[in-house]
């Protein structure tokens, strides 16, 4: 990895990590316990700020966290002997790698001191990339991943005081942009999608010495590339199952979002949904929804809320296609608002209007309560994807501290 800026390259203007400026694995070593101190480990911190052009600062912070868990395990050190990571992020980065903390806080005022440009990246969010629309999950799942990844509070408080303004996080997959304000500072969370999953998009960050604008590159009419689709139909060959429509795809976005359809069925559903709420709702048509809801004939006063024409197509939409649409707007916010057709964007706003209730309200338990919910989620969902943009600018912290 050393090529990747892990350890220091000819180029660089500038190169040092939390603990010096030594690029040597030796030197860049922490102590972490289990709670109750009966297992300790010394592991490498890979953290490191690099400066590869004049004036632009780069803060690459290794947020993985392995927790050592107490007991005895078969392997010393191996996999079951620690937390998983992937649970962890920043929630549990604060309470064992506080040398971090220090580290930003000591950077960031040099930054504004130097004049330096400062970005920081880690691979998990600083701020929940949901910005709060994800409230019903908690509610009608339980634990989820979503949940047990979603950065607390303390987080964002922490990083403010410590001079942090910009952050680039992935692990989600999920586009998305959340600020924090605290003592006249503000810290931004750059939340960059996956290139191999809904929504396909990348960032670009052009900087001046005033700002920098953040512009979000889509990837979703790139053809796919005919191996891929080799691949798996080799693989529904050799299963026995009759071949996806998913893989004859118009484009590489209708593959990724169909990809996104199977995980409801093949990972939400049995991972995260209730299964007495999946064996009623599974081949229903939303029509026979709003009957259950609303008794018969709501679907016409639901539709005609939408004021369209196509309403009978509406009314026969599978359920199995409003659930991924859900979950594609939960994940790609402005980026979902050109992919799904524009009648059913009106149709799950008329949804939550008459049949939304809000997360806090609580579930009863009942099928009704659950779907309540679940329809409730689309106002967030919307709003949150209707006040995104591909293009935004921020202030740039060193020249405001200049300024001043």
């Amino acid at each position: 990895m050393a090529a990747f800026g892990y350890f220091r390259r000819p180029g660089d203007i500038h190169w040092e990590t939390p603990f010096g400026t030594s690029d040597k694995a030796e030197d860049r070593l922490y102590q972490v316990s289990s709670p109750e101190g009966r297992n300790s480990y010394t592991l490498m911190d890979a953290s490191y700020l690099v400066e590869p052009a004049p004036g632009l600062w780069l803060m690459m912070i290794d947020a993985n966290v392995f927790e050592p868990r107490d007991g005895t395990f078969e392997e010393e050190g191996g996999e079951a002997a620690f937390v998983d990571s992937t649970g962890a992020g920043w929630n549990a980065l604060l309470r064992l790698k506080p040398f971090i903390i220090e580290w930003i806080a000591d950077v960031s005022a040099r930054a504004r001191r130097l004049g330096k440009t400062l970005l920081a990246f880690s691979h998990y969010p600083v701020l929940d990339p949901f910005d709060g629309a994800t409230g019903a999950e908690g509610v009608l799942f339980g634990e989820t991943n979503i949940a047990r990844r979603t950065p607390r509070e303390a987080v964002a408080e922490v990083l403010i005081d410590g001079g942090m303004t910009v952050h680039f996080s992935g692990h989600l997959h999920v586009e998305g942009v959340t600020r924090r304000e605290r003592g006249g500072r503000q810290l931004t969370n750059i939340a960059v999608p996956s290139l191999v999953a809904f929504p396909p998009a990348f960032k670009v960050v052009e900087s001046s010495a005033s700002d920098f604008l953040v512009e979000t590159i889509e990837l979703s009419s790139t053809a796919v590339d005919p191996r891929i689709l080799h691949g798996y139909r080799r693989e529904m060959a050799q299963l026995e199952e009759n071949l996806n429509p998913a893989f004859d795809p118009s484009d590489y976005g209708a593959l990724l979002k169909a990809h996104k359809r199977a995980l409801v069925q093949h990972r939400y559903f049995p991972k995260e949904w209730p299964k007495e709420v999946v064996d009623e709702i599974s081949g229903l048509t939303v029509e026979r929804i709003c009957e259950r809801l609303g008794g018969p004939g709501t679907i016409a006063d639901v539709v005609a809320a939408c004021a369209l024409e196509d309403a009978g197509q509406l009314a026969r939409l599978d359920m199995l296609e409003l659930i991924a649409d859900w979950y594609c707007l939960r994940q790609a916010a402005v980026l979902a608002l050109d992919k799904i057709p524009a009648p059913r964007l009106w149709l799950y706003r008329a949804l939550a209007g008459r049949f939304g209730r809000p997360a806090e309200s609580g579930w009863d338990g009942s099928t009704e309560g659950f779907l309540s919910i679940f329809f409730g989620a689309f106002d967030a969902f919307l709003d949150r994807a209707e006040a995104g943009g591909l293009r935004i600018r921020i202030e740039n912290a060193s020249a405001k501290e200049e300024a001043a």
